[in-house]
C-alpha cells in the first residue's frame, strides 16, 4: 500500500510506500528506504526530494539522479 504522496508538478507525483518504495509517476521505482516511507518533501528552489522512514533514515535526493541518496541521516 501506498501511504505517502508529495506533488511535485502537473506531470510528476511521488508516492511512498510501506516497503520502502518510492513510485513516481513516469513509472521509475526507487527502493529507497528499508521500511514504510512515512513522508516526501519536494525542495523546488533546489530541484531534491527529502524522504523519511519508519527504517529510522532521512534521506536526502537529487531529482535528476535517483540512484544513491546525496546525505543520509540515521535518528536510530
Amino acid at each position: 500500500p501506498l501511504i505517502s504522496g508529495c506533488w511535485i508538478n502537473s506531470e510528476l507525483i511521488l508516492c511512498g510506500s510501506i516497503d520502502g518504495k518510492l513510485f513516481l509517476s513516469n513509472g521509475i521505482i526507487v527502493n529507497a528506504h528499508q521500511d514504510a516511507i512515512s513522508s516526501i518533501v519536494f525542495l523546488k528552489e533546489r530541484n531534491m526530494l527529502v524522504t523519511s522512514s519508519w527504517d529510522m533514515d532521512v534521506k536526502i535526493w537529487d531529482m535528476d539522479d535517483l540512484k544513491e541518496p546525496l546525505n543520509i541521516f540515521n535518528f536510530n
